[in-house]
């Protein structure tokens, strides 16, 4: 299941920011992805290249 939590640590652990309130709303959804690929998803909304690199080349 995603939670909040999952996704601070995927996105934590590529060192990127926690998310913040008005992104975890943005994408609330009703499916349940992989934290990996809404971390990814923010961090291209975000610009932020140097962790997203970090995570795909991981793979969360």
């Amino acid at each position: 299941m995603l939670t909040r939590k999952s996704l601070d640590t995927a996105l934590l652990s590529v060192g990127a920011e926690k998310l913040s309130q008005r992104e975890w709303d943005w994408m609330k959804m009703p499916m349940a992805p992989p934290p990996a690929m809404v971390a990814t998803s923010i961090l291209e909304r975000r610009g932020d290249t140097a962790p997203l690199t970090l995570l795909q080349v991981t793979g969360g």
